[in-house]
């Protein structure tokens, strides 16, 4: 059990230390190079979750079916 809630602390303390990691990126890139840096994320991310990928189909199959 205590092994549990220390997983469970952990991990949240590295969501927040994400989440303030990404406050600090937007508050460095936020000027004309954070149009660059968003626009390359966007692509990443657009890319990463297109439905052509094999392993997205199958996700998306069993969701709706």
């Amino acid at each position: 059990m205590k092994e549990k809630r220390l997983k469970i602390f952990i991990s949240w303390i590295s969501f927040l230390l994400l989440i303030l990691v990404v406050a600090l990126a937007i508050n460095l890139f936020n000027n004309v190079y954070f149009n660059i840096v968003y626009f390359i994320v966007a692509m990443v991310l657009m890319y990463l979750t297109s439905v052509d990928k094999p392993l997205n189909n199958y996700i998306y199959r069993k969701i709706h079916l």
